[in-house]
């Protein structure tokens, strides 16, 4: 549950949206009953209007238990759906809690602006260590901003994308005033996307480079990149054998290509789906958030996860 103090001083548009915002925050992050999003989204809609063009908002995050606070625009997609729910996707963090431990060393490529950083990087402790890698600069800014918003010291941020070969790469991104800053690819997907110019380096050199000590969790949002990021990091998966977090989507990838490379690693591979793990088998695989853990220490609960 979430408290915002509210100073109501309207003054101008802006400080009486600042009041609209908080006052749904507010309520729809204590109350939830099904629908609330939706009904939040019709009074407040993440779109920019004529009289609504967003206003920045700190406020705690997730359990209490982790002591974190956010900085959230309220006309981005994922901040604009944390404002009203608490947060982003509630499936993804439950994973995440259990599958994470203390002391883990985590990799996450397509960090974005660090809503699940911030909690990796309380679920692995003093102890444990976060590479989180991004490539859009104004993205990488906020991730940025939400670690000394927490006085995050165990977070390593670097500004480059992960693929399959080390090089320069064309990265396609919506323009900045776009609600969804999370959809940036190295792949077109629509028209009307800004091109850049960005790094890209392979987890096996980073591996080297960075003198990672440990690889115990891949975390990947990537739109599309993940078997380039897996074909670029055997060498390390290997030795290492991480638990491995993605998305896949027929829309970015070919999902039986990631599915065939992962059983080539020596993975099983899970869809998550609300609280439990379903075991995926080709020809009958599911778009969807996967979880693929290795077989030789695989510690899966297939029931509730």
């Amino acid at each position: 549950m979430f408290f915002c103090r509210i100073n109501w001083r309207p003054q101008n548009l802006s400080s009486v949206e600042i009041y609209l915002v908080r006052l749904l925050s507010s309520i729809f992050s204590r109350f939830y009953f099904k629908g609330a999003y939706r009904l939040a989204s019709l009074i407040y809609s993440y779109q920019r209007n004529f009289w609504q063009h967003g206003v920045w908002i700190k406020k705690k995050y997730l359990d209490a238990k982790y002591d974190l606070e956010i900085n959230l625009f309220s006309k981005d997609l994922i901040d604009h759906k944390i404002l009203f729910t608490g947060s982003y996707e509630r499936d993804t963090n439950l994973i995440l809690e259990k599958h994470v431990r203390s002391g883990d060393w985590v990799l996450e490529a397509g960090a974005n602006s660090g809503t699940e950083t911030l909690l990796i990087s309380r679920l692995v402790g003093n102890s444990g260590k976060v590479l989180a890698f991004e490539p859009v600069p104004h993205v990488l800014e906020k991730l940025k901003s939400n670690l000394r918003l927490n006085s995050i010291s165990n977070t390593m941020t670097m500004p480059v994308a992960v693929g399959e070969k080390t090089d320069e790469v064309s990265f396609f991104i919506y323009p900045q005033e776009h609600p969804n800053q999370g959809m940036g690819s190295k792949t077109i997907g629509s028209s009307g996307l800004q091109k850049l110019t960005i790094n890209q380096s392979t987890l096996d050199s980073l591996y080297l480079e960075l003198h990672i000590q440990r690889f115990d969790f891949l975390k990947m949002d990537v739109q599309g990149a993940e078997l380039d990021i897996l074909k670029g990091g055997q060498k390390c998966i290997r030795l290492n054998q991480p638990k491995i977090f993605l998305e896949a989507a027929d829309g970015w990838s070919n999902i039986n290509d990631i599915f065939n490379y992962l059983e080539l690693l020596n993975y099983s591979v899970f869809l998550i789906e609300n609280d439990h793990l379903e075991k995926l088998e080709l020809p009958r695989l599911k778009m969807g958030n996967w979880l693929a853990l290795p077989n030789l220490k695989n510690e899966t609960n297939h029931s509730k996860s």
